[in-house]
């Protein structure tokens, strides 16, 4: 059954973006419990963008859509959002740098044009907002899926071989570095192989869509995706492990996506839905330095006043506050004036990840 919105995979976006903001709260205010597999959260955007992409752009690319129009669409989507992060970035970071500290402007300059500066620096790949290496990423997975698809296509045999090829070469990724986590991000030698880690999820996404696995006859009930997910991105308890990182990349997130895409929701619920993950891409993009502003006040307050627990889930809320403000007061409008298009319709495109 063709839907045009998936409300239920919108929310599992959000708890997602969820998951990773918790694993940087737990960092940020030093907190006993830490979300080791949150970092994962990204590979299953990785898998939702190319199901949710797919769902928007196969057949518009298919009839005629040009690249340059693609690509504009796209840019107008991400980029509002890619200026505020970084923006906010910047700010977080100034109030907690030495004022002599003269790199930040520069990493200011890189972050808008995408190009990890940090690196270089032996910091990670976007030291202002780390959430946007992954925005790197995704957008090469975009182009790619793009160029294919107004070329016509692969072939059934030759999808599922890249599929194939693509999960091996990523379990020996895993294998070889000892957990899937830090790939992408964190030095000059891990970045490069982001494009490993990219690969399968989203073209394993874009498969779902394209020979409508998500219509197959099996289903779940969506309070039993919500927990998979949860437990997967959430678990402290089990190790960092490649087999652990691997299951769920190669195995459980397609699942997820494919049998989330059956589920149906509406009235309140798919309202509900829908604004979790209209918010999850300001919320991915802002909540680091948000949570670095609040770090900063609350280490300026006794310690019996404000516990750290306390504190995060206050960081968390304020973030969730000031991303419901971004997504209406900025990204919208911006969006609207970008593409002079409805922004009602343009909240109903995908954001990515």
């Amino acid at each position: 059954m063709q839907k045009a919105r998936y409300e239920f995979l919108d929310g599992l976006r959000g708890l997602a973006a969820l998951a990773v903001a918790a694993l940087h709260a737990s960092q940020a205010f030093g907190l006993d419990y830490r979300p080791h597999h949150a970092s994962l959260a990204v590979d299953f955007f990785f898998c939702l963008s190319g199901f949710v992409i797919a769902h928007a752009y196969d057949r518009r690319l298919a009839e005629g859509m040009t690249l340059r129009d693609f690509a504009g669409r796209r840019l107008v989507r991400l980029y509002p959002m890619i200026v505020l992060g970084v923006g906010l970035g910047w700010l977080a970071a100034a109030l907690a740098a030495s004022p002599s500290d003269g790199r930040l402007a520069a990493f200011a300059a890189a972050g808008l044009a995408l190009v990890p500066l940090g690196l270089f620096f032996q910091q990670h790949a976007f030291p202002l907002n780390n959430p946007m290496w992954s925005l790197v990423f995704e957008l090469a997975a975009n182009g790619a899926y793009a160029l294919q698809r107004r070329r016509g296509g692969s072939s059934r045999p030759v999808a599922l071989t890249l599929l194939l090829a693509s999960g091996l070469g990523l379990a020996l990724l895993a294998r070889y570095a000892g957990t899937i986590d830090y790939i992408g991000f964190n030095s000059l030698q891990t970045f490069p192989f982001g494009l490993v880690r990219v690969l399968y999820p989203f073209l394993a996404g874009v498969l779902i869509h394209r020979y409508a696995l998500g219509r197959v006859s099996v289903s779940a009930p969506g309070w039993v995706l919500v927990l998979a997910l949860g437990a997967i991105l959430m678990t402290p308890g089990f190790p960092r492990a490649w087999a652990y990182d691997s299951a769920a990349i190669l195995l459980a997130f397609p699942l997820v996506v494919a049998l989330g895409a059956r589920v149906e929701t509406t009235g309140a619920a798919a309202r509900a839905w829908s604004l979790a993950g209209a918010l999850s891409y300001p919320f991915y993009l802002i909540h680091q330095p948000v949570l670095k502003v609040m770090a900063l006040v609350w280490e300026r307050l006794p310690q019996t006043a404000c516990p750290a627990p306390l504190a995060a889930a206050a960081g968390l809320l304020v973030a969730g506050a000031a991303s419901y403000l971004a997504l209406k007061l900025y990204d919208l409008p911006g969006r609207r004036w970008l593409g002079g298009r409805p922004a009602t319709r343009l909240a109903a495109e995908p954001a990515r990840s």
